[in-house]
């Protein structure tokens, strides 16, 4: 047998998309040719625009296709500080916390060596959840743009106060953009909250095609774009679209809603149950963040003393697969930024394993995962036994 337990990296292609495939690849049209080819995939592609704002509940107008997640952060951070510095002169000022993915904490910490950025950085608890408190006293101090918070932290599960977060920089004039990666299929409502100004969100994180997410974001806003060339994604993301993973991505959103629901029970089954194991049967093991809302399919665990990086390997030559951290920096044994934001020591930061379920693990598959996971910890704190 073997397990995968890192759903937050990837999903595979859903099995209903999958077999559109044929189809997709037939709209084999520029979308921004004028004959017919192009005409037919110019009313695909905004269908599949449609589509994704109909499911995040947000305005059409405001969807951005772009490669990913990764290029939607980049192209609203960068492009909400050129903007800035060409319309008024100055750097954007930005709070954020220190547990935001690598992707939106390299793009801040850049700006700021490129002296377009100037940032404040607001505490998080033991649970990695933003202090208000802190943010209420970081809006007050600084005439601040934007707060910067995600919807959910990949690594841990925890899911962040935005409601609460938004209406505190409301109150001072703050806007607020949000990484959603981790959001659509793992969290109830899909519909995203309307008191956040822009969104990202990536497309194979809930069963969609890799190289495909999106900004959601209010048209009024300017930003400047990355790249130059053609007028496509009004202007922001010049260059002819990966058409066939946008129209899958549209085909997504339709079934969306139904694979969360069926997900969403089988994870609320199984979960409780695994971690109530892993308390039980692991000892010494701490599960990360268990004393706040997190993702339904998130389970982080602390082994003191074992490298996560060393013990992931471990589990792979086992048959389960797991994560030492975000997909885009699990590689390294460094310690993790989020643990450390949270109070860990650096050498407990680095002896961090995520287990992410997927929608259709079954109760076999826990039991196999949990069986692996005990003999190969013991293994590694009696290598001799």
């Amino acid at each position: 047998m073997r397990v995968e337990l890192d759903a937050n990296a990837t999903l595979p292609l859903a099995p209903e998309l999958k077999a559109r495939l044929e189809e997709v690849y037939q709209v084999w049209g520029n979308p921004s040719s004028l004959h017919r080819a192009g005409q037919i995939a110019r009313t695909a592609l905004e269908e599949a625009r449609e589509r994704l704002a109909a499911l995040c509940g947000w305005s059409v107008e405001g969807v951005i296709w772009t490669s990913g997640a990764t290029e939607a952060i980049n192209l609203f951070l960068q492009g909400i500080a050129r903007a800035t510095l060409r319309a008024e002169g100055r750097r954007v000022r930005l709070a954020a916390t220190r547990v935001e993915h690598p992707a939106v904490l390299r793009t801040l910490e850049a700006l700021e060596r490129m002296e377009q950025a100037e940032l404040a950085w607001v505490r998080v608890d033991a649970h990695g959840r933003i202090d208000l408190n802190h943010l209420e006293e970081v809006l007050q101090v600084g005439s601040l743009d934007w707060l910067v918070l995600q919807a959910a932290n990949s690594e841990v599960g925890t899911l962040q106060p935005l409601e609460q977060a938004a209406a505190l920089a409301r109150q001072q004039g703050v806007r607020v953009f949000s990484d959603a990666a981790q959001w659509l299929l793992k969290r109830d409502p899909l519909e995203l909250p309307s008191h956040v100004d822009a969104w990202v969100v990536s497309a194979h994180k809930a069963g969609g095609p890799r190289g495909v997410g999106a900004l959601l974001i209010h048209p009024q806003i300017s930003l400047d774009p990355l790249m130059f060339g053609g007028t496509q994604e009004e202007g922001l993301r010049p260059g002819t679209a990966y058409l066939e993973g946008i129209l899958l991505t549209g085909e997504m959103a339709v079934h969306l809603p139904r694979w969360m629901h069926a997900a969403h029970a089988r994870w609320a089954s199984l979960k409780s149950g695994m971690e109530q194991q892993i308390t039980e049967r692991l000892e010494g093991v701490q599960i990360l963040a268990a004393g706040s809302e997190r993702l339904p399919n998130t389970t982080a665990l602390l082994i003191p003393g074992i490298q996560g990086v060393r013990l992931a390997m471990a589990l792979d030559v086992e048959g389960v697969a797991v994560s030492a951290g975000t997909a885009c920096s699990s590689v390294h044994a460094a310690p993790s930024e989020t643990l450390l934001a949270m109070g860990y020591s650096r050498e407990d930061a680095r002896c961090m394993i995520r287990l992410s379920m997927r929608p259709e693990i079954t109760p076999e598959e826990v039991d196999f995962a949990l069986e692996v996971l005990e003999r190969v910890i013991r293994r590694f704190r009696h290598p001799r036994s």
